[in-house]
């Protein structure tokens, strides 16, 4: 993939001194008209049920947090996404800012403690310290490779069976922000977020995506939590980390078999590298499976690229028309006309520069 070592004018940068600096990302909440569909998707996807009442799911993976994954009762929405802090002075610090709530005991399945706040387009953020925890699930151990030069698997041939496999954790969560700037900056400088790549747009350099990591000091983080751009305010899809790249492509048959909508994989990422597949839920909400993506501790430097369709994977199927989705329902017209009325940062020149940018084929060669 192309890359620049020059920043342009205007990127989101890394905060010397942010209000506070997140751990993880704790989890993200959603809505759904039928809990139960969700909750049958859900575990053939490999999360577990860690908590029900009449309006909400709470889903675990197999680490010891109580959940990652809320489904509320209600319309198909995204409700928001919350991160962990290391201390409850951090609560503290970020009960201070303007909007904030005061620091309060959690009042759903997992307790804790939490600050709620929004960000610049609106996104409810919780922050959470001292949710409780629970036995860690058992998950089979990760498969081995024989390669040319070691052979570590001797009379044992790989296991072959369709099977569910289980969620790790929640790893990033990817938001359309069509204030792209103004909402990258407030997670750098009110959460410690650190840029890890920027994509730029072809024509003139404008940044317009970012893909940004907790800020942990020597201890390495995923490459990205958060990423921001597109053309409304929305959830763009999740992701969850599974044991190894089988069980990538494993969990792809399995939900085939399951009869649920499979959407593009399994294939590897350049920016993260990471090893994916990925499926849309029953609301249409893509989520992704992945293993073997980079870490990066705090000492990484941020990298530039252009924006284009080629730089979204090293190898696999190309990626499909309807996955990028800007297909024009009543919903998104009515978000565009929002934005160009009330979000200073938005222009159609934008975002039909970024649609021309991903239109272009990553591999001219395949024919769709």
């Amino acid at each position: 993939m192309k890359s620049t070592s020059t920043a342009p004018a205007a990127v989101p940068q890394r905060c010397a001194s942010p209000v506070a600096k997140v751990r993880d990302l704790a989890f993200v909440r959603v809505a759904r008209r039928d809990l139960d569909r969700a909750e049958r998707y859900y575990t053939d996807f490999g999360l577990t049920v860690s908590a029900r009442n009449d309006d909400a799911l709470y889903f675990r993976g197999a680490l010891a947090p109580h959940h990652c994954w809320i489904v509320e009762r209600g319309g198909d929405e995204f409700q928001g996404l919350g991160f962990t802090v290391g201390t409850r002075e951090d609560l503290e610090c970020l009960a201070r800012l303007p909007g904030a709530s005061p620091v309060h005991a959690g009042a759903e399945p997992g307790g804790g403690e939490l600050v709620t706040l929004h960000d610049p387009s609106g996104t409810r953020v919780e922050l959470v310290f001292g949710m409780t925890e629970l036995p860690e699930l058992s998950v089979r151990e990760p498969n081995t490779y024989n390669t040319p030069r070691h052979k570590v698997r001797v009379n044992r041939p790989q296991p072959a069976d369709q099977a569910r496999e289980l969620v790790f954790r929640l790893g990033h969560a990817v938001m359309h922000k069509q204030e792209f700037h103004r909402n990258a900056q407030w997670y750098c400088d009110t959460l410690g977020l650190i840029p890890s790549d920027v994509l730029l747009r072809p024509d003139n350099h404008e940044a317009v995506l970012v893909f940004m990591r907790c800020d942990r000091g020597a201890e390495p983080s995923d490459h990205h939590t958060v990423v921001a751009a597109g053309i409304s305010d929305e959830l763009e899809h999740c992701a969850f980390e599974v044991v190894d790249p089988d069980a990538v492509a494993g969990s792809a048959q399995y939900m085939r078999a399951r009869g649920w909508n499979h959407t593009w994989g399994v294939g590897r990422h350049i920016l993260g590298s990471q090893i994916f597949d990925y499926q849309r839920d029953p609301s249409g909400l893509l989520v992704e499976h992945f293993a073997d993506g980079d870490v990066l501790d705090s000492s990484y430097p941020t990298g530039y690229h252009p924006l284009d369709r080629a730089g979204l994977y090293q190898w696999g199927e190309d990626m499909p028309a309807d996955f990028v989705d800007v297909r024009p329902t009543p919903a998104r017209i009515a978000a565009i006309v929002h934005g160009l009325r009330d979000r200073a940062e938005f222009s159609l020149r934008r975002m039909l520069a970024m649609k021309k940018a991903l239109a272009v084929p990553a591999r001219p060669w395949i024919k769709n």
